[in-house]
């Protein structure tokens, strides 16, 4: 069965399919991600929320192994609704290229609404920008945090230019909905920069994920120039335990499910 034919029961209703897409490094996906993804599916008109990992970042080329990354936004939304796809994987290419792909995927008449964060309005007026806003029909936006002055945990949104936002409409004749509620200040370099508070901002499977995979730690922690992983190992948690891995698999049970965590080299 083809892609449209798996979501043809989505279009029932007789108006287009509406699919959020969120793309990204996810290096690693953390639960600022996992929220803006729920809250879009949850809050706004759209049918589906689409998690579409990087295959080939055009600047960062440290990143975890691909399908490391699949596998943990796979497990970080995991019965949320949230669908991931490795469309840039099969195309080698994003942006535009992977919009493209992404809509061939889908019923005639599909219209894909980019989700981001409020960092899209320094970068959308330049070729690239432009170029992927004639492929959307929206955009939804999450303001972000940003550190309020000198303090070290105050924070608060940047100010938003309405009339750029209202320009922005006008020109490419696409809807932007600002999400002005306040998620989280999370980001995936905050992650790889706390080795030893990580698991605070990961989802649960996520982290078990990584226990599972000290070579994966190593190269986070290296990234940001940290010492020795001592911080991160497979240790006991409130909800449930992991078993160390044997090679093949890890198993992580809780009151309410156990999940099979795949081991592999690399």
């Amino acid at each position: 069965m083809d892609m449209a034919a798996q979501h043809s029961h989505l279009c029932s209703h007789g108006r287009p399919l509406v699919v959020g897409v969120m793309g990204g490094a996810f290096n690693p996906i953390h639960l600022g991600h996992v929220l803006l993804a729920v809250t879009v599916r949850e809050t706004k008109p759209v049918d589906e929320v689409v998690v579409v990992p990087v295959f080939k970042h055009p600047v960062k080329a440290d990143l975890l192994p691909f399908e490391d990354r699949v596998e943990m936004c796979r497990l970080a939304v995991l019965g949320t609704g949230v669908q991931v796809s490795t469309v840039e994987q099969r195309i080698g290419e994003s942006n535009v290229a992977m919009l493209r792909a992404l809509k061939a995927e889908y019923p005639p008449g599909t219209q894909l609404v980019w989700i981001c964060g409020d960092d899209v309005f320094d970068w959308i007026d330049n070729p690239k920008g432009q170029a992927m806003l004639r492929e959307v029909d929206g955009l939804i936006v999450q303001r972000r945090l940003c550190r309020a002055g000198d303090t070290e945990d105050t924070f608060d949104k940047s100010p938003a230019d309405s009339g750029r936002i209202e320009d922005i409409r006008q020109r490419h004749g696409i809807k932007v909905d600002i999400i002005f509620g306040k998620l989280p200040h999370l980001s995936s370099s905050l992650v790889r920069s706390s080795p030893a508070i990580w698991r605070a901002y990961l989802p649960q499977l996520v982290a078990f994920y990584l226990d599972a995979r000290p070579q994966l730690l190593e190269r986070l922690v290296e990234e940001c120039g940290e010492g020795p992983v001592e911080a991160w190992v497979i240790r006991p948690n409130a909800v449930g335990i992991i078993e160390d891995c044997n090679g093949d698999e890890v198993t992580h049970t809780n009151s309410s499910r156990s999940v099979i965590i795949r081991c592999h080299q690399g």
